[in-house]
């Protein structure tokens, strides 16, 4: 009973923040301000998922997105923005 209280709490707490963005996006202005507000909820939570800095890599994105190509934007992902995101993308790719 305690275990699935504690299961279910964890369970809740994981998915707030999404909660939370999801009532956001009805009152975002327009459907490309809701689209653009979910790729940034998506960004951070890739940047958590993968232990990454959330400020340290948009900041580093947006120094550095003006001088990429467009066929690398893929480096820019939060996943490969640490060492330890540099092997999980090789993983995915190879």
């Amino acid at each position: 009973m305690l275990t699935d209280l504690l299961v279910r709490n964890l369970a809740e707490n994981a998915i707030r923040p999404l909660a939370i963005g999801r009532k956001a996006f009805l009152f975002a202005g327009s459907h490309q301000a809701a689209e653009m507000t979910a790729a940034m909820y998506s960004f951070m939570a890739t940047c958590k998922k993968n232990g990454v800095d959330e400020q340290q890599w948009l900041t580093d994105v947006l120094e550095r997105i003006q001088s990429h190509k467009h066929k690398n934007l893929y480096q820019l992902l939060p996943i490969t923005g640490s060492s330890t995101g540099n092997r999980v993308f090789r993983r995915l790719v190879n």
